[in-house]
């Protein structure tokens, strides 16, 4: 709860009004951070096996979240695809006894130990003792409230475990309607780079025309009804919508 309230004093103060842009400089000489900083050691006393599983996803997207600005007042923000790669792999709180990286909280716990994107394995091998805390399948709307660092990752969101599911339905709506736009005319779609990075966990086929459908579904009634009619007429053609 005392990491929560930091991390919502932080937001007040040193967050972009759109939730995206973080001031890392000024976060790292606040006095928020130095007080952050000593609740992190604190970590790694924390009970996961006492959380109920929607308290559990609130505590790791909050600790992503942070973690990820964290890592980037320590190191630098990735500038690079290769940076990237290290950073995630590197960045880490000791959680509960157990370390967990960037990749370990995403992939691991949060998509249910799947695969990291153009990995081989998965982050917890059989007998890794992390696996008892990772969620049992892959809400796709985490990726509406996980904030990479990227340009097209969405704005920074602080959860709970009472206001998570309200909080995921709200950033799924504002990320769809915002990242996703239908070109009736040119008969076309532009997704977010997220929809193409984890478009298995929005379409259990796999298949563009049923993430397109998922994606409706979280859009306001124009854009959602022209999204599903633009599938309906490639269906008819039996043609896919194209997609950029």
């Amino acid at each position: 709860a005392e990491i929560r309230q930091l991390l919502l004093d932080m937001e007040c103060r040193y967050f972009d009004a759109s939730g995206k842009a973080v001031n890392y400089d000024a976060i790292g000489a606040s006095t928020e951070f130095r007080d952050y900083q000593l609740c992190a050691m604190e970590l790694q006393k924390v009970d996961l096996r006492s959380l109920s599983e929607a308290a559990r996803m609130a505590f790791f997207i909050n600790t992503y979240n942070i973690l990820m600005i964290h890592g980037s007042i320590v190191y630098g923000p990735p500038s690079s695809a290769l940076e990237r790669k290290g950073f995630f792999s590197k960045v880490a709180y000791v959680i509960a006894g157990q370390h967990f990286t960037l990749n370990d909280i995403e992939h691991g716990i949060l998509r249910a130990n799947t695969k990291p994107p153009g990995a081989l394995f998965r982050c917890f091998g059989s007998g890794d003792e992390r696996l008892a805390f990772a969620m049992r399948k892959t809400d796709p709307r985490i990726h509406f409230v996980l904030n990479c660092g990227a340009k097209s990752c969405p704005a920074i969101k602080i959860l709970s475990a009472e206001n998570l599911e309200d909080a995921l339905q709200a950033a799924a709506e504002g990320f769809c309607d915002e990242e996703v736009t239908v070109d009736q005319y040119g008969g076309s779609v532009r997704l977010s780079m997220i929809f193409k990075w984890y478009g298995g966990d929005f379409s259990e086929s796999g298949s563009t025309r049923d993430l397109l459908l998922y994606v409706a579904d979280f859009m306001n009634a124009g854009k959602g009804k022209a999204l599903r009619e633009l599938v309906e007429q490639h269906d008819e053609r039996r043609t896919a919508v194209p997609v950029t």
